[in-house]
């Protein structure tokens, strides 16, 4: 399988975000309280939906964030798992967003981008860049890390660890509705294991 696109002459490849039908690559992962939370041991249990987002300073992905808690008791009631995961995030503020909202799933912190680049779903650091360059200084980012932003995204993971559904959307501002995923979820509990 093709992982990536064919680049111009003097480019670099563009790597392809995984998809349905890619194997879902395996994190462990700390939440707020430093608690480390294993994918592999969630899909012991059903189905994994992971979100990844920009961080709790972006509006979008806030608003993302509380359509999945209001969300969360459908899928839970499937036999899935939630995880959300960030990246650079100023200390605690995945915590602190978590407490406010009463969000009853775990955002992740994935402090070195290793997760985002493992699911290639990461913006260069060129992009990066261009895009500082254009707005200024980037609020709440960690300045102290390297700089890997997710994508905005959304997978469904089987509990054979293969993605059963992919939503990349390199425009921040536009998310799935959570309940989108919930007729497959649905589907994938009424499923023989």
């Amino acid at each position: 399988m093709d992982q990536t696109e064919t680049p111009a002459p003097g480019e670099a490849p563009i790597m392809r975000p995984l998809g349905v039908g890619d194997p879902a690559p395996t994190f462990m992962l700390p939440d707020p309280d430093d608690v480390m939370i294993s994918s592999a041991e969630l899909l012991e249990n059903g189905p994994l939906v992971v979100t990844f987002y920009r961080g709790v300073w972006c509006a979008y992905c806030r608003q993302d964030l509380k359509d999945l808690g209001n969300a969360a008791p459908d899928i839970r009631s499937c036999g899935a798992s939630l995880v959300a995961i960030a990246h650079q995030t100023v200390p605690d503020s995945n915590g602190k967003f978590q407490r406010e909202h009463g969000l009853e799933f775990p955002i992740l912190d994935d402090r070195q981008g290793d997760v985002a680049v493992a699911y290639r779903i990461r913006w260069s650091p060129q992009e990066l860049a261009a895009a500082e360059e254009r707005l200024g200084k980037l609020p709440g980012l960690a300045t102290e890390t390297t700089w890997i932003l997710p994508m905005q995204a959304r997978y469904v993971i089987g509990r054979d660890g293969i993605i059963v559904y992919a939503d990349i959307n390199a425009d921040y501002r536009q998310h799935p509705d959570p309940c989108e995923i919930v007729p497959l979820l649905r589907e994938m509990s009424r499923a023989p294991s």
